[in-house]
């Protein structure tokens, strides 16, 4: 196994022991193997990459989540639904940049205050996967080792760096570095940010 999340097959490897197919069922007998801190070639532990699965599966989480979402953020409320539908839209990157060689990043941002690091963690927190790392070295490391997966950037300090990353994602970019060869892409990152990336004229 390469990375976690979506492999070749469209089987989803989410956890050790724990991998379901397209449809959302879980498989009793993956074909995939799983080898603690060796499948990650880019350096990045299982623990960071993997997800938190609780069992049995079920998708009667949502409504509860909503319901929440909507006490606590008053009218940023579609705001916030905005973010947790952008970051499920996203689950389908590698299927974006095949077909159509581009694939939309979700990105929050506003003032202090309006529930951008709230909704962000209330998205991962139904993929189970609250990644919180602000390096883009480390980021796009992780977008490449989680088919599918995105990892999450709350509040970003240089507006640099996230213009490049930004930019090799949205087009699904190899990053080539020294030692280790090409690097793809199989994820995106989902931001929440105090300021908007500038065009730069990709």
């Amino acid at each position: 196994m390469q990375k976690i999340g979506k492999q070749s097959n469209n089987t989803w490897v989410l956890a050790k022991d724990i991998s379901i197919n397209s449809d959302g069922d879980l498989i009793s007998d993956s074909e995939y193997i799983w080898i603690s801190d060796v499948y990650s070639g880019q350096g990045i532990p299982p623990s960071t990459a993997s997800c938190t699965i609780d069992l049995p599966l079920s998708i009667n989480h949502l409504n509860p989540l909503l319901n929440a979402l909507h006490s606590h953020f008053g009218a940023n409320f579609f705001p916030a639904l905005l973010v947790i539908g952008a970051t499920d839209f996203v689950l389908h990157y590698q299927e974006m940049i095949k077909r159509f060689r581009y694939c939309p990043i979700p990105l929050a941002f506003g003032r202090s205050g309006t529930g951008k690091t709230t909704a962000l963690e209330c998205a991962m927190s139904l993929l189970r996967a609250q990644e919180r790392v602000y390096s883009k070295v480390k980021i796009f490391d992780l977008c490449c080792v989680c088919g599918g997966i995105p990892a999450a950037i709350d509040d970003p300090h240089s507006k640099t760096d996230i213009n490049k990353l930004l930019v090799e994602l949205y087009n699904g970019k190899k990053s080539a570095t020294m030692g280790k060869g090409e690097k793809l892409p199989t994820s995106t990152a989902i931001i929440a940010s105090n300021f908007s990336p500038e065009d730069q004229g990709k």
